[in-house]
């Protein structure tokens, strides 16, 4: 009986090989948005039975704002996307490929789950108190520990002897990641204790590096600083304790992840040339950062190269913390890898995507692929995987 419903749930995706996932609202009631409108998730059961051990948790991106000039630039940038859930569809399709909709391997055909973001705290805020952030709500903690309950209570993770639960999600959502892990492993545990919990960081490595002269953006310390203030966020205690006094620190990933404040296993993706980061650190567009630019304004190259030294340099100290950690970086100008079919495909390192070291991290005993794996070339987006 359990392979014919597999089967009939394998027919709700598309022919493409496309898979739709359907809607379910958060039922607490702090799980809410910035407007106050209920979050939500969407979902698809596991459509491979060798597979339906395995549950996908992927978190949306899509910035956060840290104090009241910033919240009020975003809310009319983005009024029903990232700060409500008033106008979100009954459902939402995946490529196959991506995190998400992997067609093969240890966690193709799994159970899926895809969180949309709308808390703007990088899933880490706890502000209650309405009248410091002028009306609006940051629940971003309340609402990642609610969907994490509900996949335990409405759709039995947890329910076998033994399982695995890949905790993913891309910038602001593989900050969230970051920021819950730990919570995370410990919540599991104590409501689904047969469940493994493995993270995956994706695009969420900030580097505290000031933005160059003239940009007119915040430096990503500075934003920091205001989540853990305007935000109120609910900072890891584990890290808290490192960095006594200089709480915000737990929010960059050079210093969360540098130090190893995470709790094992997990896995960091970062692009070396991240698009997002560049962006807000230098006076171009988001994702037209060329080489013709950097030859006309050598400040921006030198700046450029310094970003990347700094990443390569805190992901090199990551794979010394030893087995159970994973990382993946490719020398390319990009941002996010999770959720298109690139996860499996492209910016590939040696030839190996993301896709293969999150396997032989959550699984390293049916997998043979390497869990590190940092692209050394010389030159902005000299990666071989990188698309040219």
């Amino acid at each position: 009986m359990l392979n014919i419903a597999i089967l009939a749930l394998a027919m709700l995706a598309n022919q493409d090989g496309d898979i739709t996932l359907q809607r379910y609202n958060l039922t607490d009631k702090m799980a809410v948005c910035n407007d106050g409108s209920q979050s939500a998730y969407y979902f698809h059961s596991a459509t491979n039975s060798s597979n339906s051990d395995v549950w996908v948790l992927h978190m949306q991106g899509g910035g956060w704002c840290w104090d009241h000039e910033s919240c009020m630039l975003r809310a009319p940038k983005f009024p029903t996307m990232l700060t409500s859930s008033a106008l979100w569809g009954e459902t939402m399709t995946f490529s196959s490929g991506s995190i998400l909709n992997m067609p093969d391997g240890r966690y193709g055909g799994a159970n899926v789950a895809y969180l949309r973001y709308c808390t703007s705290d990088g899933y880490i805020g706890n502000q209650s108190d309405t009248s410091v952030s002028n009306g609006w709500k940051f629940h971003g903690r309340n609402v990642v520990e609610e969907t994490v309950r509900q996949l335990v209570v409405t759709h039995g993770m947890g329910s076998m002897s033994t399982e695995t639960f890949i905790f993913s999600g891309c910038s602001a959502g593989g900050r969230g990641v970051m920021h819950n892990l730990n919570m995370v492993r410990t919540q599991v545990a104590m409501i689904a204790p047969s469940v493994k919990v493995v993270g995956l960081v994706d695009s969420g490595l900030y580097i505290d590096e000031p933005v160059f002269p003239g940009t007119p953006r915040t430096d990503l310390a500075d934003q920091a600083k205001g989540i853990v203030k305007y935000n109120n966020a609910a900072v890891d205690p584990l890290c808290a304790a490192r960095f006594l006094g200089d709480s915000y620190k737990c929010l960059l990933g050079q210093y969360a992840i540098g130090n190893g404040t995470l709790t094992k296993p997990y896995v960091v993706h970062a692009f070396q040339y991240d698009a997002y980061q560049l962006y807000n650190n230098l006076p171009v567009p988001f994702g037209h950062l060329t080489e013709s630019e950097l030859e006309a304004h050598p400040g921006w190259d030198n700046y450029t190269e310094v970003f990347r030294n700094r990443t390569r340099k805190v992901l090199e100290t990551t794979t010394a913390f030893g087995e159970g950690v994973g990382v993946h970086s490719s020398a390319c100008y990009h941002h996010c890898n999770t959720e298109q079919a690139s996860f499996s495909t492209s910016y590939t390192v040696n030839g190996i995507p993301l896709s293969a070291v999150l396997e032989a991290v959550a699984f390293p005993i049916s997998s043979m692929s390497p869990t590190s794996l940092i692209d050394n070339c010389t030159g902005f987006n000299c990666g071989a995987g990188c698309p040219h």
